[in-house]
């Protein structure tokens, strides 16, 4: 639930258990969780230091959790000023070189090679699709074609219209033709 926010699945068990209540102490936690002293230390500095969890002010400091509806958006809130920032760093250097040095049209083709870099760029292709994604389709596939292609999948669901091209040798595969009907 709290990843997408930079959060790993420890720092989120530990946030919701103190969520639950109770005298926890680090060790408590640690046989709790299943998780080292060490690791539940580490990610409770981490949690600090997002702003998820503060220190009672007794001996020994008990680890206290912020609650959710300020630790979450203070967090967001912090990661679109980061963003922001990002965006601003990105402008300045963009405007520090002249455009005649940037990528000519002939040299926008970009070949990836192998199953695997195939299929992670064409991740990355449609997770930025905001409109519209088309796609000229021809086996081999880096995927059996029975599998959820779950890049298309989620731009579709987040209203990108995914359009098709597909070679005749496509449908030669079973259950492709088929496949290829449903997404109509």
């Amino acid at each position: 639930m709290l990843e997408p926010l930079g959060l790993s699945a420890l720092e989120e068990s530990i946030y919701l258990a103190l969520l639950r209540g109770g005298p926890w102490s680090v060790n408590s936690l640690g046989e709790h969780l299943g998780a080292g002293v060490p690791r539940v230390r580490a990610s409770l500095a981490r949690l600090e230091d997002f702003g998820f969890v503060t220190r009672s002010s007794g001996t020994p400091a008990r680890p206290l959790p912020v609650p959710p509806e300020v630790a979450v958006r203070s967090l967001a809130d912090r990661r679109r000023r980061e963003l922001d920032d990002v965006q601003t760093a990105g402008d300045a250097l963009a405007a520090r070189f002249p455009e005649s040095g940037r990528t000519q049209p002939d040299e926008l083709v970009e070949v990836v090679t192998g199953r695997q870099a195939v299929a992670v760029r064409f991740g990355q292709v449609a997770r930025s699709a905001t409109g519209e994604l088309r796609i000229l389709d021809r086996p081999p596939y880096v995927q059996a074609v029975s599998e959820e292609n779950v890049s298309e999948t989620d731009a579709l669901d987040r209203g990108v219209t995914v359009r098709g091209i597909y070679a005749p040798e496509a449908f030669e595969l079973p259950g492709a033709f088929e496949e290829a009907m449903q997404a109509l």
